[in-house]
């Protein structure tokens, strides 16, 4: 049974609008509570490949997610922020699964971003929302007149962490 732990944010991370915006807010959140990021890419193979040899595909896939993590993070903040814990990890099974799972805690919170498009069933982040023992929010992608000065702001952002980590500036 699992037992209490300190809170933190869990954030769903993929590479659309809406999910580096969801990404944004997770890392805004986490360093206002001042607690941990915990960053989880959900993936999954599919039936198809069931019943045969799937490990070098299941690796390949598994790397495949790690690595949109990290894009992700690049895309959204210039990289990981160094001013908060941040865990980032790549999970087997269903996106809404793995992340409701992964924000277990009542004082956690889960940050999505509110898909637009439904394949099968239910969209993630709205079967996070019915699911989840913790408080959910779900961030839409940003308005495309603003994307401009959303780009803007990134970048302004950008500089002004690595002016205050000390890193040196590299062209945006």
């Amino acid at each position: 049974m699992r037992t209490s732990r300190d809170p933190r944010v869990v954030v769903g991370v993929d590479l659309s609008l809406a999910g580096l915006q969801a990404l944004r807010f997770a890392v805004g959140e986490a360093r206002r509570r001042r607690v941990p990021l915990r960053a989880i890419r959900a993936w999954q193979f599919g039936p198809a490949g069931y019943g045969l040899d799937i490990g070098p595909q299941t690796a390949a896939l598994a790397d495949e997610a790690a690595m949109t993590v990290l894009s992700a993070f690049q895309q959204a903040m210039g990289g990981l922020p160094d001013d908060i814990p941040v865990e980032a990890q790549a999970v087997e099974g269903p996106p809404a699964v793995v992340l409701v799972d992964q924000a277990w805690c009542a004082d956690d919170l889960l940050v999505v971003g509110r898909s637009r498009r439904r394949r099968f069933g239910p969209r993630v982040d709205v079967r996070c929302q019915r699911t989840a023992s913790c408080p959910v929010v779900t961030v839409p992608a940003p308005v495309p007149s603003s994307l401009a000065a959303l780009r803007r702001e990134l970048v302004g952002e950008a500089e002004a962490l690595l002016r205050s980590s000390g890193r040196p500036r590299s062209a945006a």
